[in-house]
């Protein structure tokens, strides 16, 4: 084997080794969580008390957090492209970060909104009364 192959060979095996380790290291469930801790991205500015469920191989996520209406619109229209909307009583299904299992998330007063195509979806809802933001996204 020649110094290429050998550079290739470590190379591959160093970054296998890496992903690895990120895998192992991040968590697939929190509550409570700091924005700047949640390994989650693009979240808003204002988001505190994150809970999370993150199931890569399923691929499932679904998280929830504390912010404010407007945020929580701008969020769900900017970050994640979801513009049709409903209000009132609303609901969507997520996952209960504590059990693991699916369940409905039902508001009374609030905002939601989703995207859907064959077996791909992305939900959100927003509780006015809590001031609590929730996502779901299943895919492939």
């Amino acid at each position: 084997m020649n110094l290429r192959s050998k550079l290739l060979v470590a190379t591959v095996l160093l970054a296998a080794t890496a992903a690895v380790v990120y895998i192992a290291i991040t968590p697939t469930t929190g509550t409570g969580f700091e924005r700047s801790k949640a390994p989650i991205l693009g979240l808003p500015a204002n988001a505190a008390n994150i809970d999370f469920v993150l199931r890569p191989a399923a691929p499932v996520s679904a998280y929830s957090f504390n912010t404010d209406e407007t945020s929580f619109v701008d969020w769900s229209e900017r970050y994640l492209g979801l513009e049709d909307s409903r209000e009132g009583h609303v609901s969507i299904q997520g996952i209960d970060v504590l059990s693991g299992t699916t369940t409905m998330i039902e508001s009374p007063d609030g905002i939601a909104s989703s995207w859907s195509e064959e077996d791909r979806g992305q939900y959100t809802l927003f509780d006015r009364k809590l001031g609590r933001a929730y996502y779901f996204a299943h895919t492939r």
